[in-house]
């Protein structure tokens, strides 16, 4: 049996059931009124419609959880709903980083693939929920303590706790805020901080960036809790934020009034990209400042931050370390491009770019360990051959990808997390998409449609698995149509193929939706 007909009708019964109506939230209800309000931990409550599907999640055992959730959907669980009671869920599970952040991630991939599918995304990011709940416990998210500052002062309040790095101070003022002017805009306060910190190898937009995004995907009425926990993830500031800031105030000014969007420059971009690849984050900086005021516009800025983070993917010659910089380079470029977009105040805007030059070119300098490359330009990729029909050598490409693994021993808290054998191969494999990708543009849909399809059957647990394809697919659509072949190469890197186990989700999903 093919992979394609294996994956068809997998989840087209739960499908049809979610669309019949509202949960039966009776089972639920019942756990909750079982508890005795002395024996329940303090924790956030979430709405009546939404708080009892989320402490199901929380309290089933991480075995049972496929097999309790694909109930509920036949009970008539929608998607949103499924969705959103993910999401808090890790978002009450404080330190639950990825969880909170792959979340849109799982969301995106799975608009993306066919009906019967859809469902598949949310399941594997149950599990890897459970997975974090599991290995690493940590107290759930708390109701808030101390007075909040008045609507008055609430603005204030948070910039200054915000600028002295006062976790409590600034998650109060949020709250403060949210409450007066409403979620959504207090958020928007939170563009110029989630770019602050490149520390924790970009996570703090990466943060920011996806909580927005799931909010959009689920309701801002959400909000208030999933601001605690980003005003708490994106405190923190990197050496280079200081002179972007002054930066960004010193130009923004003197900017041309289309200078956020511009169209495609090949030489523009190639002359970023010579101080990215040199790790030469301030000649970097003033590089953009110069462009953008000569009228270049940002895009070959950004062209040359994507095509310079996915460098790192082409470049990395190990079996494993690619969720290191390699792969946190790209997803959080991909983070800071989406605030650049969403934010409305040009210096936020021109301070988040000047972010993203500065942190490509620190991480390839942490990647090259501080080396000068001999030549500051690109991986050549050409010369590949391509042979057959665009659907069949993308068939191929994805049959021959080496297998991807993820070690984990959950007893001993430790393993050798992510290992993408033979790289001798994988660059082969790059360079054939190279090839494919410039010799017929058109094929990116179905490359990108047979990559989803793999991913959803042979995801592993860990959270970067969808993190990474999800950005470069989206990055992909941003950059100008020259550098798109180099991006989808890339995500080669990464992707699996039919050569990687199936997914253990998998089964257990087909198994309790049959």
């Amino acid at each position: 049996m093919s992979a394609q007909t294996t994956r068809r009708g997998f989840l087209r019964n739960a499908t049809a059931a979610a669309a019949l109506g509202l949960p039966d939230l009776t089972p639920f209800r019942s756990l909750l009124a079982a508890a005795r309000p002395q024996d329940a931990p303090a924790r956030i409550p979430f709405s009546p419609d939404l708080e009892p599907v989320v402490r199901l999640i929380e309290e089933t055992p991480r075995e049972n959880a496929v097999a309790v959730m694909a109930g509920q959907i036949r009970r008539g669980l929608t998607y949103r709903q499924f969705l959103a009671a993910l999401f808090l869920a890790a978002v009450r599970m404080q330190d639950s980083h990825h969880s909170v952040y792959m979340m849109h991630s799982a969301h995106e991939t799975s608009l993306e693939l066919p009906s019967e599918e859809r469902l598949i995304p949310l399941f594997w990011a149950l599990d890897n929920l459970k997975w974090q709940q599991t290995d690493f416990p940590k107290p759930s998210l708390a109701p808030l303590e101390g007075a909040l500052p008045s609507a008055e002062r609430a603005p204030a309040e948070f910039q200054d706790a915000m600028q002295r790095l006062d976790r409590d101070r600034a998650e109060r003022a949020v709250v403060a805020l949210s409450r007066s002017v409403g979620p959504r805009q207090a958020m928007e306060k939170l563009w110029p901080h989630g770019c602050r910190n490149s520390a924790f190898i970009g996570h703090r937009a990466i943060a920011l960036t996806s909580s927005w995004r799931a909010l959009e995907a689920i309701g801002w009425r959400h909000g208030e809790a999933v601001l605690r926990f980003v005003v708490r993830d994106v405190t923190g500031q990197d050496k280079h934020y200081p002179s972007n800031v002054a930066r960004a105030d010193r130009h923004v000014g003197g900017l041309p009034p289309a200078w956020a969007s511009g169209g495609p420059d090949h030489g523009a971009t190639l002359e970023m990209v010579a101080p990215l690849r040199q790790g030469n984050a301030e000649e970097a900086g003033e590089l953009a400042c110069k462009q953008l005021l000569a009228g270049t516009g940002a895009q070959p800025i950004w062209d040359a931050v994507h095509v310079a983070s996915a460098e790192l993917l082409i470049l990395h010659d190990a079996t494993s370390g690619l969720a290191g910089r390699p792969l946190h380079m790209n997803t959080a470029a991909n983070a800071l491009r989406y605030a650049f977009g969403a934010a409305s105040a040009d210096r936020t805007r021109l301070l988040v770019l000047l972010q993203a030059v500065a942190w490509c070119a620190e991480f390839t300098g942490v990647v090259q360990g501080g080396k000068k490359p001999a030549k500051a330009g690109l991986t050549d990729l050409a010369g590949a051959p391509v042979s057959g029909t665009p659907e069949e050598s993308v068939a191929d490409i994805f049959s021959a990808l080496p297998p991807k693994t993820y070690s984990w021993n959950s007893q001993e808290k430790k393993g050798a997390g992510y290992v993408a054998a033979a790289p001798a191969d994988r660059l082969l494999q790059m360079r054939r998409v190279f090839a494919l990708a410039t010799e017929h543009p058109g094929v990116a849909p179905l490359f990108l449609r047979s990559a989803r399809g793999w991913l959803a059957v042979k995801a592993v647990t860990e959270a970067h698995e969808y993190k990474l394809p999800a950005a470069m697919f989206e990055d992909y659509e941003l950059v100008s149509p020259e550098w798109r072949p180099r991006l989808l190469a890339a995500s080669a890197r990464w992707l699996h193929g039919k050569q990687s186990p199936d997914s253990p989700v998998l089964r257990q999903a087909r198994e309790a939706l049959r």
